[in-house]
């Protein structure tokens, strides 16, 4: 069983299972939306000590800097082998694992980690086409502009998700990238930790590199 946080998880994580070598359907694994932060509320009938299922919980890192002066914490955008601290909630997840139930985040966010490969970004850049062509015009110009793939991940990221006004819906981007990836020859990176979680879901069978 996999947890996931909204929709735009619930569309695209059984699309990259299928990319990492895992189908969730033939090994029995059920994908579940919380709906935001609200895995409390199922959490606690799985464990060592509850139902043994396997259960994987996919969450954002939502890592900040907490200025020492006190000021307004700011979000962070890490790059590839940055150490950060994750936020409260995810902490107080991790804190909950056992055999059985594993929790995984990436370095920020499900979009901005999958922005943080180059395949992954021109995928996105077409899904957002498909839907904004407008704003994808302007994202594009960002991305190619900004300077590596952290730098490249956030112009992406904050040009549909973190906008002045009107932001991309995240599940209707979710539907439109699954889409994307689905085409005969795309090209996907599976981020490490939606990869691991797959294979702990699916038990005994590890996904492929």
């Amino acid at each position: 069983m996999i947890f996931v946080e909204g929709a735009a998880e619930l569309m695209l994580v059984s699309v990259l299972a299928e990319k990492a070598g895992l189908n969730l359907r033939e090994h029995g694994v059920s994908l579940i939306s919380v709906e935001g932060l609200n895995f409390d509320s199922f959490l606690p009938l799985f464990g060592d000590a509850a139902l043994k299922i396997p259960v994987a919980v996919i969450t954002d890192a939502d890592p900040v800097d907490e200025p020492a002066d006190g000021s307004e914490p700011q979000a962070l955008y890490p790059a590839p082998g940055d150490a950060i601290k994750v936020s409260d909630n995810t902490a107080k997840m991790k804190a909950r694992e056992d055999t059985v139930v594993k929790v995984y985040h990436g370095l920020k966010t499900f979009e901005y980690d999958l922005a943080l490969h180059a395949d992954n970004r021109t995928a996105m850049l077409k899904a957002l086409a498909d839907l904004h062509p407008k704003i994808a015009a302007t994202v594009q110009a960002a991305v190619d502009t900004a300077v590596g793939d952290a730098g490249k991940a956030r112009a992406l990221f904050s040009g549909m998700f973190e906008r002045k006004q009107n932001n991309v819906q995240k599940g209707k981007f979710g539907q439109a990238l699954a889409q994307v990836f689905s085409e005969p020859g795309a090209s996907c990176v599976v981020p490490d930790y939606i990869r691991n979680a797959v294979a702990h879901a699916c038990q005994g069978s590890p996904a492929k590199p």
